[in-house]
């Protein structure tokens, strides 16, 4: 088995407005997952499908390509599915045009875009950004010059970011109190 590429393309999916019985079926997520890689032609090493009492479900399909995976609320009619592919944008693409069971919300992550870096930087600390954006091999073996590149610039970025928020938003609170007091 060959890794085609360090990078990859990241979806983040929610759907909403979902039918309960669809989010409550193991048999339901079991054919949808495998129609969906059957047709993007990716090869399935491993799954494991779990329901949760009284509802919910929690499920992953592991690719040749990296994974799919899902989590369902049928009491909300809300699901949650995570598809990473370093096998090629089209490969996920073509799994993510597969699977559609409501209104969808999705986040496209391409490890390589700096806007990945911006958006993880905002969102997340330093660590979960190095951690996501790192080169190298499935295990931990010391962090390498840019390694610590990614974390020095997520911590500059994420600090900026909200050290502007707080400011704007104290100067807000200060603007709206002179206007209600007078002063």
């Amino acid at each position: 088995m060959h890794n085609s590429s360090p990078d990859g393309t990241h979806f983040l999916m929610e759907f909403f407005g979902c039918d309960k019985q669809q989010l409550n079926s193991i048999p339901f997520w079991k054919k949808l997952l495998s129609d969906a890689t059957a047709n993007a032609k990716i090869r399935v090493l491993n799954k494991h499908f779990y329901r949760f009492t009284p509802h919910g479900i929690t499920g992953y399909l592991l690719l040749s390509a990296s994974h799919i995976s899902i989590h369902t609320w049928p009491e909300y009619e809300y699901a949650a599915c995570d598809v990473f592919s370093c096998g090629g944008e089209d490969e996920s693409t073509e799994i993510v045009r597969h699977i559609k069971i409501g209104r969808i919300t999705a986040w496209v992550l391409k490890k390589s875009n700096p806007i990945v870096f911006l958006f993880l930087s905002i969102k997340y600390d330093p660590f979960i950004t190095t951690a996501y954006l790192r080169h190298g091999a499935n295990q931990f073996n010391g962090m390498k010059r840019r390694d610590w590149k990614i974390f020095i610039g997520s911590l500059l970025v994420s600090n900026a970011y909200w050290t502007l928020a707080c400011y704007m938003g104290i100067t807000m609170v200060e603007l709206g109190w002179k206007e209600i007091t007078g002063l």
